[in-house]
């Protein structure tokens, strides 16, 4: 049966084929031209986190995370190969005990050396005792992190640094009011609305913000422009003084997922108490 065609000879296809082609086209040429005005990175998130962007990166499971190899000005290496502040870690000897450090901007300790870090100085103290272990310390804080994104790195990303023991500390960000945009017209699937850590997280397994999130990791047009976004949305951006980023509720449920998946991988689990002012309710939360 010969192939249907539409008067004057053309196949009904022709047009929707070509225009199909040209949007192609058009949008090959505009990425290709993205790359004129400079290789883009996908904007952290719009709640900056001080001084994050220097070395922080779009994290589809964590919102953000350390861009691996980064460095400061004077060229000195910030963040390893492994994404986390300090030296390489490496393969894991024979004998070898290693601490998982999780935590936020106490934990990362930017305003300060790495051998000056808690971290570090828990594993000298260790290497240096009457009875020394071999012991590495890897120091996981990120600034701004809560016990949220600290659970879901340990249960989703510690496996590769083999760790024997985690540590856990996190409280100040928990407390934090949840925020969002004064004008909340457009970008809701993509840009926080006064979500707490878990409703954020739930929002952004949907489909639409999961494409989304693939086009930023492949498209320097797509990161050109949600940088551009991000940027002129960070003046709008109000608190919700009523709801805080993890509530209590939800902080019980983190430290059982934390002990559950520790049980399960053979890890031992610390937790760490901050001392704040006013945070006695958290103290009596991690000691219960």
């Amino acid at each position: 049966m010969a192939p249907r065609v539409a008067s004057g000879g053309r196949s009904p296809w022709a047009a929707p084929a070509l225009a199909i082609v040209t949007t192609f086209l058009t949008l090959a040429l505009l990425e290709a031209g993205s790359y004129l005005l400079g290789d883009f990175e996908a904007p952290v998130q719009p709640l900056q986190v001080g001084n994050l962007k220097l070395y922080g990166r779009h994290d589809p499971l964590l919102f953000w995370s350390l861009k691996p190899g980064a460095q400061l000005a004077g060229g000195t290496l910030w963040i390893n190969a492994d994404g986390i502040r300090g030296p390489a870690i490496g393969s894991k000897q024979s004998g070898e005990f290693r601490i998982l450090s999780l935590g936020e901007s106490t934990t990362f300790a930017a305003q300060m050396s790495y051998d000056l870090s808690y971290s570090a100085v828990l594993e000298q103290m260790l290497q240096s005792g009457r009875e020394p272990i071999r012991t590495r310390v890897m120091n996981a804080g990120v600034p701004g992190y809560s016990l949220f994104q600290g659970t879901l790195y340990l249960r989703e990303r510690s496996a590769a640094l083999e760790p024997d023991v985690a540590l856990l500390y996190f409280g100040y960000n928990d407390f934090l009011p949840v925020a969002f945009l004064a004008e909340r017209a457009g970008g809701a699937a993509v840009t926080p609305v006064g979500h707490n850590d878990w409703e954020l997280y739930d929002q952004r397994q949907a489909l639409p913000y999961r494409v989304f999130s693939a086009l930023l990791r492949v498209s320097n047009l797509v990161r050109g422009l949600a940088g551009a976004a991000a940027r002129r949305s960070e003046g709008s951006l109000e608190r919700d003084e009523g709801r805080v980023r993890v509530p209590e509720d939800h902080r019980r449920r983190l430290i059982r997922m934390a002990k559950h998946y520790a049980d399960r991988s053979g890890i031992g689990l610390v937790l760490i108490i901050p001392i704040y002012r006013e945070f006695d309710r958290h103290a009596a939360l991690l000691r219960e």
